[in-house]
């Protein structure tokens, strides 16, 4: 019988809840349905000099589309899935913000103060050019 190759061990980075992140965080923050070009734009600025932050990536789950709008989202890649497409970029945690109606409803300001602020502890945001955040997508 062959012997089994070994193989090199597999980056893992911890998939986290807001209630339990490393921080300060340098945050990605996104839906995140795949990781093409811009993404990994996104993702470079908070893995290059942030300072001891924690590289950290947050999507929403599910996405918002989906609460939203009832539209039915193809997805490219699942939480854990993400997990190993994240850690050699960089990514040290990838945090699932939940979200529904309720969340939806956060003012941009509430937003900004209750979610970056005080659960994340985002030192540095990164976000992509057509991200909109807040109730009616205001910013």
């Amino acid at each position: 019988m062959p012997q089994a190759m070994a193989l090199a061990p597999v980056p893992m980075i911890p998939l986290r809840t807001p209630d339990t992140i490393q921080t300060p965080t340098a945050l990605a923050l996104g839906s995140f349905d795949g990781l093409h070009a811009g993404h990994r734009r996104v993702i470079a600025q908070v893995t290059e000099d942030v300072g001891g932050a924690v590289p950290t990536v947050a999507s929403f789950w599910p996405h918002p589309r989906e609460v939203l709008f009832d539209e039915v989202r193809l997805r490219l890649h699942l939480p854990q899935e993400k997990l190993h497409l994240l850690a050699p970029l960089g990514i040290r945690q990838l945090v699932l913000l939940p979200f529904d109606r309720r969340f939806a409803r956060l003012s941009p300001e509430d937003f900004v103060a209750q979610v970056l602020v005080q659960q994340l502890r985002a030192a540095v945001v990164a976000v992509g050019e057509n991200f909109r955040f807040g109730v009616r997508s205001l910013w």
